[in-house]
């Protein structure tokens, strides 16, 4: 069976793990991508034709088309699919968070005839081999499916229990089109043990719940060792991104990483942590191993919003003194933070600007509160009466996002949008200047011209480590896309 995927503007490490397990079990794997701004933090452009696209079906002639989605992704993924069933008749099965999450939702687009909810390695090569020995597949696990009575809808197998058991990603479907150069980006655990609201872990879990499966899993040191040496090898690469969600979970695997990659891989590389999953030992570990970069969500800085509404049951001790030991080591340090939250008013909001200008990191990421479909941010948002029949179309179609105003009906989403805007700058400019813009430049009006270009100008202050690397990885994908 021939499979190709369908992806746009960035690496994908899901897709390269689907794409490996199929090729593991004797299937052939391509992918039709499309480079554009949209998979940056900083823009949300996309490309409105998708002649490429059609033209890499028509010369690979797959069997089926595969999509994984993310909620923002979700409205070009609808329109692809729908070129190419004007072209061709190819089913079409949709994967990742959007479909896991919204699997109805994704099924009502006509041009969409399945999708995969959950973990789709072990289900993808269950659906491949059955169709290839052209068997009976409607009651694969994890695939829903339209029929003449409607949808088929499976359940979930357990998740994979031993990650190590997994071919590592198929790297060379991005690779060949730009998509990374020098830097891996890797990832050694799957799951997450917290319950933040906004995010999807909290969904994932009640997906999962009867099937008694362990969620938070890690891959043997020496799994991920071998992985990296096998991508210094055939990439060259120089430096390495974890995109584990807290890295720092497990002390004792974090102290035998730590030795074992200084000692053979010795790359630098980023991870991200949690301020209450941070100690002088482990970060010292980490940076005589090669980690010069950590990122870290602060979030809010206001106790209530953090706690009560968020869930992140951390103190802004506890923060400030993670920040100190990450500082301490000389390890570059970056923020997440978001604004607008329901109920959120201008005082909490400034708390967290506060935060962040007190433990002064070395560069920062600001984002709108958006309430992705089926979380418990959205549910809250509801309750509070922050969205109304036009937003929450809006939401279930992929529109908006947490880089713009937010889609809200919040009485400070203005205000809110000027802080996200100027905290990167601001976190840079003299002390001196933050009473001005604290108590006067964020409660103003602003054109969109000028917030536009206070956006671009702190670009650089986004991440050091981040902002520069992804525009290398721009200008690459652009090269591949116009020379080849």
């Amino acid at each position: 069976m021939r499979f190709l995927f369908v992806f746009r503007s960035v690496e994908w490490i899901g897709v390269e793990y689907i794409s490996a397990s199929l090729k593991r079990a004797g299937h052939e794997t391509d992918m039709a991508f499309e480079a554009d701004l949209g998979g940056t933090f900083y823009f949300g452009s996309r490309s409105r034709t998708h002649g490429s696209i059609i033209e890499k079906v028509r010369e690979f002639g797959p069997d089926m088309v595969l999509f994984s989605s993310t909620t923002q992704l979700f409205p070009w993924v609808k329109e692809v699919s729908r070129d190419i069933k004007e072209h061709f008749d190819i089913p079409i099965l949709v994967g990742g968070i959007h479909a896991t999450i919204q699997p109805e939702e994704v099924l009502s687009d006509d041009h969409i005839d399945m999708v995969c909810v959950g973990e789709g390695e072990e289900a993808i090569v269950e659906l491949a081999d059955r169709m290839q020995e052209e068997q009976d597949y409607s009651d694969t696990r994890n695939i829903w499916l339209k029929s003449e009575n409607g949808l088929i809808k499976n359940p979930v197998r357990p998740l994979i229990r031993d990650l190590d058991e997994l071919p590592f990603p198929d790297k060379d479907l991005f690779y060949k089109y730009g998509c990374f150069r020098k830097r891996a980006y890797v990832m050694a655990t799957r799951g997450c043990p917290y319950n933040c609201p906004y995010c999807f872990n909290h969904q994932l879990k009640r997906i999962y719940k009867d099937t008694r499966s362990l969620y938070v899993r890690r891959r043997s040191v020496g799994s991920v060792i071998e992985e990296l040496n096998g991508y210094r090898k055939r990439y060259g690469i120089n430096s390495v991104h974890f995109y584990d969600d807290t890295f720092t979970l497990d002390e004792g695997w974090v102290m035998e990483f730590a030795e074992r990659y200084g000692k053979e891989i010795g790359l630098p590389f980023y991870c991200l942590v949690r301020p209450d999953h941070v100690n002088e030992r482990m970060i010292e570990a980490l940076r005589k191993a090669g980690c010069v970069s950590m990122g870290m969500g602060i979030e809010s800085g206001n106790d209530h919003v953090r706690n009560q509404v968020l869930k992140r049951n951390m103190s802004n001790e506890q923060i400030l003194e993670a920040a100190r030991i990450i500082k301490a080591q000389g390890i570059k340090l970056v923020t997440f933070n978001m604004f607008g939250f329901p109920g959120e008013d201008t005082d909490q909001m400034l708390d967290t600007m506060r935060i962040n200008l007190d433990l002064r990191p070395d560069s920062l990421f600001t984002f709108i509160f958006y309430p992705f479909p089926g979380t418990d941010a959205l549910r809250m948002a509801v309750e509070q009466g922050c969205i109304d029949d036009k937003s929450m179309e809006m939401i279930m179609n992929g529109e908006g996002g947490f880089q713009r105003e937010s889609v809200l009906d919040h009485p400070y989403k203005g205000i809110a949008y000027n802080m996200k805007v100027i905290l990167p700058l601001l976190n840079k400019m003299p002390r001196s200047t933050h009473d001005y813009f604290l108590k006067k430049w964020v409660f103003r009006e602003h054109s969109g011209s000028l917030l536009s270009i206070i956006s671009l100008v702190s670009l650089p202050f986004y991440s050091s480590w981040e902002s520069w690397e992804r525009a290398r990885e721009q200008i690459s994908m652009f090269k591949v896309r116009f020379t080849s």
